[in-house]
């Protein structure tokens, strides 16, 4: 099951404007299946119960402390203690001991991370490439795919995840702007915190702007994807180069295996969907 979520969203508790109960009503009122509330060098409870058809992915938190633009989200740790360091690779390996997601947050931001500091750092499971907040704030580039495909490349096995980033929500022009603009649909087993985590540490969910797919896999030697409502489907490989695209709601390619990794992007007036990569070298 296609499963919806948000794992960057700040509260009262840190830089934001929601108290963590309206925070949680506010995306369990949009469809969303799950969150992850992830303030500022904390970890946020909730002070009511969760309902058991929406999930609160707890024990989840940013790490902000590096004096750096660069920080570094933990979600859905088996513990609250956190790890007192400014060392990357130090927060890294004690997420992963604890059996949380390790994502790299808004590596665009005030410029954020240099390329040669990410080669550096091993093992965590992802980074942002769309950041809502920085478009908000004009801070940066809000998607890092550059970065990302840089990364793929050299053979960092990354994944790619959209964030609201959500600070403080407003309307303009009668529509909410800054909230609802990046999130993952998660292909879980079943809507539980450990079936989300397990699903995304493998790489079996997308990132979106706005485009909604209907599925994405591979068969044999093709890469096909399916979509609801994109207009240009458009497969990457290696240095982000463009290697096929394709008018409609569908594409599929053959898989050059000359590439370490093939990831697609379906775009449409209402936004893009990301697919993780696929690495050449697993199949």
């Amino acid at each position: 099951m296609w499963l919806k979520g948000s794992l960057h969203i700040h509260t009262t508790n840190s830089e934001g404007k929601l108290s963590p109960e309206q925070a949680y009503r506010w995306y369990r009122g949009k469809n969303y299946d799950f969150i992850a509330i992830t303030d500022h060098n904390l970890i946020t409870k909730l002070d009511t119960a969760p309902e058991k058809d929406f999930i609160m992915i707890d024990n989840s938190v940013e790490l902000s402390n590096f004096g750096t633009n660069l920080h570094m989200a933990g979600i859905g740790l088996k513990n609250n203690k956190l790890i007192d360091s400014k060392d990357y690779q130090e927060v890294i390996d004690y997420i992963i001991e604890n059996e949380g997601l390790a994502i790299i947050n808004h590596p665009n931001w005030m410029w954020g991370a240099r390329l040669n500091q990410l080669l550096k750092l091993k093992n965590y499971h992802g980074m942002e490439i769309f950041n809502a907040f920085i478009r908000q704030e004009h801070t940066g580039s809000p998607f890092a795919l550059e970065k990302w495909d840089h990364l793929l490349t050299r053979g960092n096995k990354i994944w790619g995840f959209a964030v609201d980033d959500l600070h403080a929500p407003y309307k303009l022009l009668g529509c909410w702007n800054n909230w609802n603009l990046g999130w993952i649909m998660v292909d879980a087993k079943k809507l539980s915190k450990k079936a989300i985590l397990d699903s995304i540490k493998k790489g079996d969910f997308y990132s979106s702007t706005g485009v909604e797919l209907i599925e994405y896999h591979i068969d044999g030697n093709k890469f096909f994807v399916y979509s609801h409502n994109g207009e240009e489907v458009i497969f990457i490989g290696d240095h982000g180069k463009i290697l096929k695209v394709i008018d409609g709601k569908k594409g599929e390619i053959e898989i050059d295996r000359e590439y370490k990794y093939i990831r697609c992007e379906v775009r449409s007036r209402d936004g893009i969907a990301f697919t993780q990569p696929v690495f050449t070298d697993s199949l």
